[in-house]
């Protein structure tokens, strides 16, 4: 049997870039260069935002505006830290020391990184003058985004709220604070807290890619495919950032083309392919994932209540609009839509056992999103759930070749937040969940998802669970310590 390989996207990757572009709602521009001037129509109705407006602006180099000063390609945490660190040492009385900053930070050594920024946030705060606020608003932005960087998503409100404070126009740490909502899942507080962003002329590379995350969460997959495309058209796209917009796109088709098909439980999207073959492939395809939902809403004690979304492709569709690793794959799920897609390919129905495991493993990130109301969007740690109740639900393990030394080998916990999740990745976050549930018991996941859907924070609901602080959390999976 081939090894089967479930990709699960998170289009934000969990990593703390988080991703945007310019506008709100139905935008429309003029085909002329980005240094030029755009006719940008803003439809804030479409978006439930009070503020709708048609512009001629200006996109000019950044020194025409400050707050946007250094951003215009700041688009991955490093590059921000530092384009915050050289604003704050440009207005700051003592000098910050940005290249030394910068050497602990990327070698996260961030203790050390910490400890300076404490001193120049004292020094700061000691200093007089007109720019006093803005250098230690930056400062602030920066801790911010730190522990953004590394899922302390509750601190990082608190020194977001503390650079506002110290500087109320600080746009950056606005942007930030709004990724951080949107991190969690809370898309309402992140829209509502950008609305002073959108009346600016100027618009960074992060806000792009939030805006483009916001309006797929809201399915305005038009509008999220516009803004993720001036996102690439400001930085050099990696893989998976270009393939992005192949799945924005996607999406697209399947609005536009996809059959329906509804039950009282499910809403089914189809492909056209299997319009003559509703009682052969798609009706045989629910009860299955009926008998999967009865089993698994059982164990995690959960009911559902309202329809789930389920796209049914064929190989040849699914192939033609993802390609590349997904002609690997049978199916996946994103959070940002909370969809379960499955692939129905050749091998799929020839190994029932086969399919039924992918089923299972989409629908348990079904659950997980349901249970934590979507504030639970860290990758790995949705990975390791998912691969954790699909092996205890049906005995199939497709880690099962892996060495089992690998229980011994470190697990960077960054690293899996900061890169696609290889098969070793998959194995080693199930591993980080067989720790828990050895530590306090399989009902404690569910208590954690639950936690964090009651608007409890990561480490809060961690430790609140499992007895565990993120630090010691991090500690015990660097040390190789999850047996």
């Amino acid at each position: 049997m081939s090894k089967k390989i479930i990709l699960f996207i998170c289009l934000y990757s969990c990593a703390p870039i988080l991703l945007a572009q310019i506008t709100t709602g139905t935008t429309k521009r003029s085909r002329t260069p980005f240094n030029r001037k755009e006719t940008i129509v803003i439809d804030g109705e479409a978006l439930g935002i009070n503020y709708s407006t048609t512009q001629t602006i200006a996109i000019e180099p950044a020194r025409t505006s400050p707050w946007w000063a250094g951003f215009e390609k700041a688009y991955n945490n490093s590059d921000t830290m530092e384009a915050l660190l050289k604003r704050a040492a440009s207005s700051a009385k003592y000098k910050i020391d940005v290249a030394d900053l910068m050497s602990y930070y990327t070698a996260r050594k961030y203790k050390t990184f910490l400890n300076l920024l404490e001193k120049n946030i004292i020094e700061e705060s000691e200093a007089g003058g007109g720019k006093k606020g803005e250098a230690l608003s930056d400062l602030y932005a920066c801790v911010g985004l730190l522990f953004m960087d590394n899922l302390y998503f509750s601190r990082a409100e608190d020194w977001f709220k503390k650079s506002l404070k110290a500087d109320e126009n600080n746009k950056m740490a606005l942007l930030f604070q709004s990724e951080n909502f949107a991190q969690e899942g809370r898309f309402d507080l992140a829209l509502a807290n950008i609305r002073p962003l959108l009346v600016s002329p100027y618009f960074p590379v992060r806000l792009s890619a939030l805006l483009s995350r916001i309006e797929q969460h809201q399915n305005q997959i038009s509008n999220a495919i516009y803004h993720w495309k001036r996102v690439l058209e400001r930085i050099e796209p990696s893989p998976q950032e270009t393939f992005r917009l192949k799945f924005l796109e996607s999406e697209l088709y399947i609005q536009r083309h996809f059959l329906t098909y509804s039950t009282a439980r499910y809403e089914v999207r189809y492909d056209p392919i299997f319009e003559d073959a509703k009682e052969t492939v798609i009706s045989p395809l629910l009860t299955m994932v009926d008998e999967v939902k009865e089993s698994l809403d059982k164990r995690l004690n959960a009911s559902p209540a309202n329809k789930i979304m389920i796209l049914v492709y064929s190989e040849e569709t699914f192939n033609s609009l993802l390609g590349g690793a997904f002609r690997r794959i049978e199916g996946f799920f994103s959070f940002e839509d909370a969809k379960i897609r499955l692939a129905v390919k050749s091998r799929s129905l020839q190994d029932v056992r086969f399919l039924k495991s992918t089923i299972c493993h989409e629908y348990i990130h079904f659950l997980i999103h349901y249970i934590s109301q979507g504030r639970l969007r860290i990758r790995w740690l949705h990975e390791g759930i998912a691969s954790y109740f699909e092996k205890a639900e049906t005995g199939f393990d497709p880690f099962a070749d892996i060495d089992q030394a690998a229980t011994r080998v470190p697990v960077d916990l960054s690293a899996l937040l900061q890169h696609e999740i290889t098969d070793f990745g998959y194995y080693q976050s199930r591993l980080v969940i067989e720790y828990l549930v050895n530590r306090r018991g399989e009902r404690q996941i569910v208590e954690f998802l639950k936690s964090m859907g009651e608007g409890d924070s990561f480490e809060d609901a961690l430790y609140d669970c499992f007895g565990l602080t993120l630090d010691e959390f991090v500690r015990a999976a660097g040390e190789g310590n999850l047996k």
